[in-house]
């Protein structure tokens, strides 16, 4: 629980009515490698906190799997459009390595912003910053070439590359597989660092 309070408080400071009914309404999931957490045409119920393991969010293309995100302890994650509006979903979200989440409905996190007027600061900052990321990464891919792609995961979150099968780093650079092995040769080699 005190990760998820720290993370919390990074953005706004956590009221007394906060701390107490976060613990009441959160329920803790196991999630196995490889296990679906939200398939395709469902609805994301829950928002989510990573204690630990690693979350693939993803979406079909033309019978090809194309990587969105791919996020880590310590992060929050949605599928945006489906728990935002409450609609189905276009996209997936599977476990990569053996997880721990911990998690709340939609409904409840809107009561909790009803009733602690102060947690919904923590709401809008949480939402800028994965907002902020997005289109960072939006950015990144219509502006760098492979190897800078390639630089900025090694300089932003260099386990990566020993955690995720190498295909969905492909897939979440917008890289063929030729591309970014070159990049990754160019890289070990010490080239323009």
């Amino acid at each position: 629980m005190q990760p998820l309070f720290d993370l919390l408080g990074k953005y706004n400071l956590l009221t007394t009515v906060s701390k107490d009914l976060l613990p009441t309404l959160l329920i803790g999931w196991d999630v196995r490698k490889n296990q679906i957490i939200l398939k395709e045409g469902q609805v994301c119920r829950h928002i989510y906190f990573i204690k630990s393991g690693l979350i693939r969010i993803y979406y079909d293309l033309y019978d090809k799997e194309v990587t969105s995100w791919l996020l880590k302890e310590g992060d929050i994650f949605i599928e945006v459009e489906s728990f935002f509006g409450q609609v189905p979903s276009r996209k997936s979200i599977m476990a990569l390595e053996d997880t721990e989440l911990l998690g709340i409905t939609y409904d409840q996190l809107q009561d909790l912003c009803i009733k602690d007027p102060d947690f919904l600061w923590n709401r809008v900052y949480i939402t800028e910053e994965y907002y902020r990321r997005s289109e960072q990464m939006h950015m990144d891919m219509l502006m760098k070439s492979s190897f800078e792609k390639y630089k900025t995961l090694m300089k932003t979150a260099p386990g990566l590359l020993e955690r995720v099968p190498l295909k969905y780093l492909y897939s979440y650079l917008g890289l063929s597989k030729a591309s970014f092995d070159r990049a990754r040769s160019k890289y070990a080699s010490g080239a323009v660092r």
